[in-house]
């Protein structure tokens, strides 16, 4: 597999003992080096980037169990230690290693940051079957008839996990925000969103050969012998990749910031060629639509979820009982509890414990490969079409993300249950303290009425009933209509007039967007000029077009405001909003950012620093969020999450402190760095947090 550095700047290859380096994957080799072995594992760990490689077994009569540090663009060994036996790369997490023997009984954690390691040697319980690494810090060990999250930093376990994994032999990896499990020869992968444990099954009907993964990608490409299938891990879809293929090919992903390219070079190759898959550059796939998505697991959790939400629709009359609902068995842990099982003073739930699908009569897979070879990309293949469709005469909504999860996206493979919203089916409170009848239950054959010039139902409270009318207007849809028709037109290269569409009355979430951050006017029109574009599939203009239409140059060179708050993205003379604004103005949580909001917030600009002392990360969130009132944790890149903090008008915090100070820096925004005893040189020179 070819590695690639966080960044997305460096990739190299190995070809026998030697090892290529490429400038962002392209281009000649921009350095060669020969490994005194060619068994080796080889991984990029940064920032600072550099090359990690772990050799094993002997030269000239001398064991080669070492790990050496190799420093881009030369490819200078930095740094060396010695091992006392064989290992292996298992997992990478942040800028620290795990190595695993090669009969699973030893383990080392290798931290690495620059021209420097530190070792740190670990003793589980049991062999170590695999080891997945997570975000912040953790990793994934599958021990003997348990799974359990470890603390790379302390090298203790956190938490015992269940997740409902195929027997051995399996192959385990991880996406940005989920974990995939896939057999030796199967032709299916199975994809676990790691904010709730949730499982994703995917059938191909052909066997996958091999995972081509990237930690901070949420796309997989699997290999097959009919070509490569992406899988994008989020919205749960297929497509076919055409790429010059061939079987031997090494590949992998090139992932920087929100653009994701795959890589592959064969032997005769001189340089890798480059297919991008993912972000601005990349093609739009129909098989994307939210009908492609992948079949859940449904689990005895959300029946019952969805068997009491019915049950608010069929009253039960004096004297009468409901039938009660089947229960999921306990798990191993406390009896009577849902099943949960404590790991070093932490808990979690097994009442969302999965059970197995069945997927009936599945389709030929290489039907998927003949309608792609025919030009016909389906905009849903049916072996991904939701089964089985809510009553007709029930409202449907989707199940919410629950908050604080690690991904706040949409997620369009939720399953669909009927009921009102759980906000309706709260009974309310009166003021002289007796409860009122629930809202939600209401009689099917007399449905309640709506006042529509309050919001809603009386005896509402007035937050609620607005809120009713929010969601009974379609306000996510009239305010991106009349944008969807000036990006057409634009597109088009026909004459549209900005002024109408820029000065409209609503605007949903770009006018709050530009309200928060104070646009001025043409930095406003540009901003409704790029987003149209987005919504239209077309969202990369020239610099010249963008200027015709603006009457300006500012904005488009990136010397105006929306330049300023690192924004745009500016390459080849063709300008396109960041992924983090078009995610924004689509409803999407944040990738890289966990917002909590305690009170008003106090903008708080520039870079300071907060001595840990000692407090764990709870202390110092609970802590900040109320001296600034709304914070942004960070948990992904550090870049991604300043912008992503920026525009939701919260200061982010670093509970670990990057290695590099993030760039680029929009203006005006917030960043409060937890200084640990060993910070990074930059840290350090920051100014410490004074109290507002």
């Amino acid at each position: 597999m070819i590695a690639s550095s966080p960044d997305g700047q460096w990739a190299a290859a190995r070809r026998g003992r030697e090892v290529v380096l490429w400038a962002g994957g392209a281009g000649p080799a921009t350095a060669r080096i020969e490994l005194p072995t060619a068994d080796a594992d080889l991984v990029m760990v940064g920032p600072p980037s550099v090359l990690a490689v772990v050799t094993r077994g002997a030269a000239g009569g001398e064991p080669c169990h070492r790990i050496v540090l190799y420093q881009p663009p030369n490819l200078e060994p930095v740094a060396r230690h010695d091992l006392d036996t064989a290992m292996r790369i298992a997992g990478l997490t942040g800028s620290r290693l795990v190595l695993v023997s090669l009969d699973g009984k030893a383990v080392v954690i290798v931290r690495i940051a620059g021209r420097a390691l530190a070792t740190q040697v670990v003793e589980p319980a049991s062999p170590v079957e695999f080891a997945v690494g997570l975000e912040r810090n953790q990793v994934l060990f599958s021990l003997l008839r348990k799974l359990e999250t470890w603390d790379a930093v302390s090298g203790r376990p956190l938490l015992r996990m269940q997740l409902p994994l195929p027997p051995p032999p399996r192959i385990v990896g991880p996406a940005h925000g989920f974990l995939w499990v896939t057999r030796p020869g199967g032709d299916d992968i199975l994809v676990f969103r790691l904010s709730d444990g949730r499982p994703f099954r995917h059938a191909l009907g052909v066997a996958i050969d091999d995972v081509i993964y990237h930690p901070a990608s949420p796309l997989l490409v699997l290999v097959t012998a009919r070509g490569l299938v992406r899988l994008h891990c989020y919205a749960h879809s297929l497509t076919v990749i055409d790429a010059p293929w061939q079987p031997g090919t090494e590949l992998g992903q090139l992932v920087a910031g929100e653009d994701i390219r795959l890589l592959g070079i064969a032997d005769p190759d001189p340089e890798p060629w480059s297919v991008p898959i993912g972000g601005a550059g990349a093609p739009v796939a129909a098989a994307e639509a939210p009908d492609a998505a992948g079949e859940p697991v449904v689990t005895a959790a959300e029946r019952l979820r969805a068997m009491r939400e019915r049950g608010l629709h069929e009253p039960v009359g004096r004297g009468e009982r409901a039938e009660p609902a089947d229960r999921p068995a306990p798990g191993p842990g406390l009896p009577g509890r849902g099943g949960l099982e404590r790991v070093g003073g932490l808990r979690l739930s097994l009442a969302d414990r999965s059970e197995p699908i069945r997927f009936g009569d599945r389709p030929d897979g290489n039907e998927l490969f003949r309608r792609a070879d025919a030009g016909d990309r389906p905009q849903g293949h049916p072996l991904f079409r939701r089964k089985g469709p809510p009553d007709p005469g029930e409202p449907i909504r989707r199940e919410p993300v629950p908050p604080g999860g690690g991904d706040h996206r949409s997620d369009p493979g939720a399953p669909i249950v009927g009921g009102e919203t759980s906000e309706s089916s709260e009974p309310t409170r009166r003021s002289d303290g007796d409860r009122s009848e629930p809202t939600g239950r209401s009689d099917r054959s007399e449905p309640a009425r709506r006042d529509d010039r309050a919001g809603g139902p009386p005896g509402l409270s007035p937050a609620l009933s607005a809120m009713l009318a929010r969601r009974a207007e379609p306000r996510s849809r009239a305010w991106r209509d009349p944008l969807a028709t000036f990006g057409g037109d634009l597109a088009r290269g026909a004459d549209a007039d900005l002024a109408a569409v820029a000065a409209g009355p609503e605007l949903g979430e770009l006018g709050e967007l530009a309200d928060r951050l104070t646009l001025p006017i043409a930095a406003r029109g540009a901003l409704v000029a790029l987003y149209s574009l987005y919504l239209v599939g077309e969202p990369c203009i020239s610099l010249a077009r963008l200027a015709q239409v603006l009457g300006d140059w500012t904005e488009p060179l990136g010397q105006g405001e929306l330049g300023a708050l690192a924004m745009l993205r500016r390459r080849g003379g063709k300008v396109a909003l960041r992924g983090s604004v078009t995610d924004l103005l689509d409803g999407v949580g944040p990738r890289a950012i966990r917002v909590i909001e305690t009170a008003a917030a106090v903008p708080s600009p520039g870079a300071a620093r907060l001595a840990r002392d000692g407090r764990s990360d709870a202390a110092i969130e609970a802590e900040l969020a109320g001296r600034l009132g709304r914070i942004a944790v960070i948990e992904g890149g550090a870049a991604l999450a300043l912008l992503e903090a920026r525009l939701r008008g919260a200061t982010a915090v670093a509970l670990v402190p990057p290695l590099t100070r993030p760039l680029p820096w929009p203006r005006d925004a917030g960043l409060v760095v937890v200084a640990e005893p060993a910070a990074p040189a930059w840290v350090a020179a920051l100014p410490a947090l004074t109290a507002a």
